[in-house]
């Protein structure tokens, strides 16, 4: 009779251990899914001082590192497109310049004949 209370009792105590687990673990995930959420989005994230030696100050502190390598990453990323953008305009510009520089030597050179073609004429307009 004994035995059978003293085991009542500690599966009493043993489901009341689980179902506070169960909260913690429902808990935790919930806060989980809150960083997660937060980090896609691109809000900071604020891991609790006062649960640092907990798994949630652990897993929020992890969590808030890799938020920051993630952002550190995509500003980089902007910054390296943004160079990288800014190149190929000065390859454009520079294209542009020589461009130019080929069209005027082109039109001098159309001069030079020109005036070449009329001293020709002029030289030998006693022939014609």
């Amino acid at each position: 009779m004994i035995g059978v209370a003293f085991l009542s009792i500690v599966v009493v105590f043993l489901a009341w251990k689980m179902q506070r687990q169960r909260k913690e673990i429902e808990a935790f995930s919930g806060q989980l899914e809150k960083w997660l959420d937060e980090m896609v989005s691109g809000r900071e994230i604020i891991a609790g001082k006062d649960t640092e030696d907990s798994l949630y100050g652990r897993v929020g502190e992890k969590i808030s590192r890799v938020n920051h390598i993630w952002k550190r990453k995509e500003e980089e990323g902007q910054k390296e497109k943004e160079a990288f953008e800014k190149a190929n305009q000065k390859v454009i510009e520079a294209k542009s310049d020589k461009q130019k520089a080929l069209e005027k030597r082109q039109a001098q050179k159309e001069d030079l004949i020109d005036i070449l073609a009329k001293s020709i004429l002029e030289q030998n307009k006693n022939i014609v």
